[in-house]
């Protein structure tokens, strides 16, 4: 009887102990299941719509100096997201986490973009105005990185009652890095 309780106990706990962060482990799994390697996945929804096609496969590069980090990445139809921060040994606290401000873009920026008419060559691109940037793992078996905060097209940067909402998860499984001035050892972690 005794082991039964505690076993409950135990299970009690466990399922307790499940946070949100062990959904979001198993949803990136999930995602690096089906990816190559260099391949990435965005997912981007804007006023809680998705921007990106289920079928968009990116790749790209992520460029680490010790004063800058910066990705860049595209998918089959000419979409893309580029992000961007600096500040010196910004890779030093982990999580690595920035603050987005509309008015400081050289501390931490983000683009993100896609082409909406083809044959015009006509594409529709957003800035994020304010939010955050998480860097929620950096290695080289994957890079996972959250966006959340508010976006604005580019024509709208200075009206904030036309931002729209953003959440965005980026993942690249054995993404490719061009590295100066930074030592594996101090730059990559795990969630």
């Amino acid at each position: 009887m005794k082991l039964k309780f505690i076993i409950g106990v135990l299970a009690f706990f466990t399922v307790l102990s499940c946070s949100s962060s062990d959904v979001s482990k198993a949803r990136v799994n999930k995602i690096l299941e089906k990816l190559n390697d260099h391949e990435a996945k965005i997912e981007v929804l804007i006023d809680g719509k998705d921007f990106y096609p289920e079928t968009s496969v990116f790749q790209g590069e992520l460029t680490v100096f010790n004063s800058f980090f910066r990705v860049s990445l595209f998918d089959q139809y000419r979409s893309n997201v580029v992000l961007a921060f600096g500040g010196e040994h910004w890779y030093k606290e982990k999580p690595i986490e920035k603050t987005v401000f509309k008015d400081n873009q050289i501390n931490a920026s983000v683009m993100i973009g896609r082409i909406k008419d083809e044959k015009k060559n006509l594409g529709e691109g957003y800035l994020m105005t304010e939010g955050h940037i998480k860097v929620i793992s950096l290695n080289k078996e994957k890079a996972v990185i959250s966006l959340t905060g508010k976006v604005g097209l580019y024509q709208m940067q200075n009206e904030p009652t036309q931002w729209n909402t953003l959440k965005a998860l980026i993942v690249i499984k054995k993404p490719l890095f061009k590295m100066q001035d930074v030592k594996e050892t101090d730059l990559f972690y795990q969630q």
